[in-house]
């Protein structure tokens, strides 16, 4: 049997702060503890297994995922940019 390892509420991991216990789910014959994270985006009660918290495997809300597609789409636009001159 696996180590159990315990999240606290507060405990930070990556972009989030975890809220409060929710439910445990089953999946693939193992339990999941699902937890309630709030992002620092400030997006609150965002739900997250707490394998994943563990892990990193979820790090935001989606936010990272929409600040660094417009820091790409930044550096293409400006490298673009300097090659049609």
């Amino acid at each position: 049997m696996a180590k159990r390892i315990e999240i606290e509420s507060g405990s930070k991991y990556n972009e989030f702060t975890v809220s409060r216990f929710s439910h445990t789910e089953r999946k693939d014959g193992r339990s999941l503890a699902m937890w309630f994270c709030n992002c620092r985006c400030g997006t609150l009660d965002f739900l997250v297994s707490g394998v994943d918290l563990r892990r990193g495997n979820v790090k935001s809300c989606g936010c990272l995922k929409k600040k660094n597609l417009a820091k790409m789409r930044q550096r293409k636009k400006i490298k673009q940019e300097s090659t049609d001159e």
